[in-house]
């Protein structure tokens, strides 16, 4: 039973650590290029939307 702790929460850790990494790297790139990252969410969010808008359309 302890081996299975010990190993869940190096794995919390390794998760935890893994995720500071990802949003320092992830704010870097940010502020590095706000306009273009800007641009691209708004496309993301747009084509979203028009995928939501179609699975609405089949459902009825």
């Amino acid at each position: 039973m302890k081996k299975q702790t010990v190993g869940f929460m190096k794995g919390i850790g390794t998760g935890v650590a893994m995720g500071v990494v990802a949003s320092v790297a992830g704010k870097m790139v940010y502020d590095n290029n706000k306009k273009s990252i800007k641009k691209t969410a708004k496309k993301a969010v747009k084509a979203m939307g028009g995928m939501v808008d179609s699975v609405q359309n089949m459902m009825k």
